[in-house]
């Protein structure tokens, strides 16, 4: 009694891994194709990542070469600004010790010829011969001219020196705000170059990282490929393992109602996807009586058994098992033997049902063997 309800159980656990596992290998391919075709994509998607980044940093070093350039040509500039306001110093020191020069000079003749002039007064006032005071006043008076005009010219050099003076002054300033503005540019483009720099730094670890995931994608679309082979290798085996399963008998048709989904593979979408059914879908009438296809034993109920719903697996002889899914009511309990066309259920309020039928828990068309 034991062995018989071990056997029993045993059975049923085994009936309900295969009713589990029901088209997984189809499920499986479907499921593998499509995490085959996002991988893909994310490939794609990362490869014009990278490019976008490739891009980028050749942006990025082409703007470095660029500030490199101007760099260059501001230093070039600075140098010569630096020489240029040097070279301004010195011609305005060397100016302010040539206005020194001359101011001292244009002092010594002022002086020189107020000496003379008073000594001329005096003199020419004094009691001396006619001649010899004419003479004397006309060498006193060609000295002073000399003088005067000596100090004319001098006064005019004075003038033009504190003129260049200023106009060199002048340069200098603009030559040191031209030199401030220089400097505040060069720091500028060294920021930017600084800031570029750690761009294309970023660029490149951001490149290195899709390069890591693209190597990783590829060998989980290589690992997907193999997977898929396998399980299509699979799939094909156990089909040419159910073409060679052939029933001796018939069945009763559990309803009254026209096959709405055939067995065997059905094409879901454009792309070709398709699945495999193990059963059918009969359509009937709502809260019809769901017979017994054959004799056998009530291996296994449930209210909720996954997708089948409310689901009945019967037992007959030679290892078949007959598999009813979605019913509406449920008429009989496990362990019970039923006889064929025996009412075993009801359908539910849309009328259909989910019919299986397998020999050694192999999957064959039921409309093969409907009497």
């Amino acid at each position: 009694m034991y062995n018989v309800k071990f056997n029993f159980r045993f059975i049923c656990v085994l009936l309900c891994i295969f009713l589990l596992f029901r088209g997984a290998i189809i499920s499986s391919i479907k499921d593998t194709k499509q995490k085959l075709e996002e991988t893909k994509k994310s490939i794609q998607q990362k490869k014009k990542q990278k490019e976008m980044f490739i891009l980028q940093q050749r942006s990025v070093q082409n703007e470095l070469k660029d500030i490199e350039r101007q760099l260059k040509q501001l230093d070039k500039e600075i140098k010569k600004i630096k020489s240029d306001i040097n070279l301004t110093k010195s011609e305005i020191n060397a100016l302010e010790k040539n206005l020194s020069i001359l101011t001292s000079d244009a002092e010594f003749y002022e002086k020189l010829l107020g000496l003379i002039l008073k000594q001329y007064v005096e003199n020419y006032v004094l009691n001396i011969s006619f001649y010899k005071r004419n003479f004397v006043r006309r060498i006193k008076k060609e000295v002073m001219k000399q003088l005067s005009v000596e100090l004319v010219e001098l006064q005019k050099n004075i003038i033009t020196t504190a003129k260049l003076k200023q106009e060199r002054e002048t340069k200098e300033k603009k030559l040191q705000s031209y030199y401030t503005e220089l400097m505040k540019k060069e720091k500028e483009q060294k920021n930017l170059f600084l800031r570029k720099s750690q761009l294309l730094k970023e660029y490149k670890v951001k490149q290195e990282n899709l390069e890591q995931e693209i190597t990783k994608l590829i060998q989980t679309q290589q690992e997907l490929e193999k997977i898929l082979k396998r399980l299509q290798r699979d799939s094909l085996r156990k089909k040419e393992v159910a073409k060679n399963v052939i029933l001796d008998r018939k069945f009763i048709k559990p309803i009254n109602g026209e096959i709405v989904e055939k067995f065997g593979k059905k094409q879901i979408s454009k792309d070709g996807s398709c699945v495999i059914r193990n059963g059918i879908i009969i359509q009937g009438m709502s809260d019809s009586n769901v017979i017994s296809a054959d004799d056998g034993k009530i291996l296994f109920v449930s209210e909720n058994f996954r997708s089948y719903g409310k689901i009945i697996i019967l037992e007959s002889k030679d290892n078949v098992h007959i598999i009813y899914g979605q019913l509406g009511d449920i008429l009989v309990n496990e362990g019970a033997k039923v006889s064929k066309g025996q009412i075993i259920g009801k359908t539910n309020s849309s009328g259909q049902i989910y019919f299986e039928l397998r020999k050694n828990f192999i999957p064959v068309d039921p409309e093969l063997y409907f009497e």
